[in-house]
């Protein structure tokens, strides 16, 4: 790949403690799940580059500590956002309703939700109990709450998480062919071709893809 003329989407994901927001991430770029379980503290931050429509993208993935849900640290962390995935977990309805605080958090730091990819992610689907209520239901509650789609994933068998990331990145993408704008999205949707990048990306390469 020549990775010279990358385009950077940041996506980041962010819901309650335990929802498995890291798992996922680490599901989709790495392909590992582990069943110990450690709390993310502040934040991580991870890439996985891929191809798509003959053009290069570079994912940056940034997850949100679950428990920390301050102005401050939302605004830094959602700077220049092109997609925000919203996790919760499967048979827990609080977890779901949870999803509608944190999208208000968004709001609240000033972050246009309709000129981003906004995607509900109900986590934990190999955990489904035969009480579950079916997916028209969550995709209900994803409409009725402005969502632009939902997804159940599962971080254990990697379950809806790649056609959840390429929906992102063909949304995004879609957003800006729509605008015309072949060099941005909202500001924030960047070709990068300086020397700094493209040595970060072959390193990112070498790790994660």
């Amino acid at each position: 790949m020549d990775k010279s003329s990358s385009i950077g989407l940041k996506i980041i994901i962010i819901g309650d403690t335990s929802t498995g927001k890291t798992s996922i991430v680490t599901k989709y770029i790495y392909n590992k799940f582990s069943e110990s379980y450690k709390a993310t503290i502040v934040s991580q931050f991870d890439f996985k580059i891929i191809k798509y429509k003959d053009q290069i993208y570079r994912l940056q993935f940034w997850d949100l500590a679950g428990q920390d849900r301050s102005p401050e640290m939302t605004k830094l962390f959602c700077q220049d956002t092109n997609g925000v995935i919203i996790c919760c977990e499967v048979n827990k309805k609080e977890s779901r309703d949870n999803t509608l605080k944190w999208k208000e958090n968004l709001i609240n730091n000033r972050i246009d939700i309709k000129k981003i990819t906004l995607v509900l992610c109900e986590n934990k689907c190999d955990l489904l109990n035969d009480n579950y209520e079916n997916f028209q239901e969550l995709k209900n509650f994803s409409i009725n709450n402005e969502f632009n789609q939902c997804f159940r994933t599962s971080a254990l068998n990697g379950f809806g998480i790649e056609d959840m990331i390429l929906f992102i990145v063909e949304d995004i993408v879609n957003r800006n062919n729509n605008n015309n704008n072949n060099n941005e999205i909202n500001d924030t949707f960047k070709i990068q071709k300086n020397k700094e990048t493209t040595n970060q990306n072959n390193n990112i390469k070498k790790s994660c893809c």
